[in-house]
């Protein structure tokens, strides 16, 4: 489809307008009250996340080779990603500190809450069904690898595995997994509130990136912004390559190969700096790439749908 301005239009107006309006009802209660955001960010990290990859496992419908696409496309990419950051990054002599943030920052995408609501208001209940199987597997990965990452940049080999196995969401999807294997039913009273809390993970999500967003630390010389914007082209730009590459190869193709590139062209996860802020790493950097790889997602995102749709 040719991409025309009314085309434009219309992706804005119905997909990413509202989501940026969550995400300002976010940065506008942050200006006014200064709420501490680590304790809400683990409260959907301990408990909302896990409740909604469990139910959404649960109740998927998608057949299992298209989950076995998609979850070998979102290792690919997020290793491929990881690569090159970490090449770029030794090529530049970063510290084991700033190496971490980048790889990060480059590597792991907002395909939560962000993702989701974008691909459920472009792509409709199938597209939201598809997309949380890269969210899934992305959170999967970004709950092992990336917390490793993050922790290895400043605590070590085991204090890293320590606390991967501390975080909820393995078990969630080993147990989603297992349950829907064995054909155990879930009762009405337990399944309920874990529904409830799935359900709350989304929009709580987006009001925790308007909050971070309200207080970034932008001031920085000019060699940091260097690497800040590589790394925001490098996530933004670089994933459309070695997907459309790879879904020649295993046969992705469709609305499952169109909600891939959406997912993982997201901006920064939002997770990305909690990680930093948890194990003291750089979080100054990483709030600047999610600064700007969410704004600049405005433009990108706006023109891969226009191609998409």
């Amino acid at each position: 489809m040719a991409i025309t301005p009314a085309l434009v239009l219309q992706i804005l107006e119905n997909v990413i307008v509202p989501v940026f309006l969550i995400i300002a009802i976010g940065f506008i209660i942050q200006r006014f009250t200064l709420l501490e955001t680590r304790s809400i960010s683990d409260i959907i990290l301990f408990a909302f996340t896990p409740c909604l990859v469990f139910t959404e496992i649960v109740q998927s419908s998608l057949g299992s080779l298209i989950w076995a696409k998609i979850a070998f496309t979102t290792v690919a990419i997020a290793l491929v990603m990881m690569s090159i950051s970490w090449s770029i990054g030794k090529a530049l002599g970063l510290s084991p500190k700033s190496m971490s943030a980048f790889i990060l920052a480059t590597a792991l995408v907002n395909t939560g809450n962000y993702g989701l609501p974008v691909n459920l208001l472009a792509f409709g209940q199938t597209g939201l069904e598809l997309a949380v199987v890269y969210f899934v597997v992305s959170s999967l990965l970004t709950y092992t690898l990336g917390v490793f990452i993050a922790s290895h940049g400043t605590n070590g080999l085991k204090a890293s595995l320590r606390s991967v196995a501390r975080l909820p969401h393995i078990y969630a999807v080993l147990a989603a997994f297992a349950m829907k294997l064995l054909g155990v039913g879930i009762p009405a009273p337990v399944w309920q509130p874990l529904n409830l809390m799935g359900q709350a993970t989304v929009p709580a999500m987006l009001v925790v990136l308007g909050m971070e967003l309200a207080q970034p630390a932008l001031k920085s010389d000019s060699v940091r912004w260097r690497l800040v914007s590589l790394s925001s082209a490098l996530k933004l730009l670089f994933p459309v390559i070695p997907i459309l590459l790879l879904s020649n190869i295993i046969g992705l193709e469709g609305l499952a190969r169109n909600v891939t590139l959406v997912q993982a062209c997201m901006s920064t996860a939002v997770f990305v700096v909690i990680f930093t802020v948890k194990f003291q790493g750089d979080s100054q950097f990483v709030t600047k790439v999610i600064v700007l790889t969410t704004l600049a997602s405005i433009v990108t995102l706006t023109l891969l749908l226009s191609f998409l749709l």
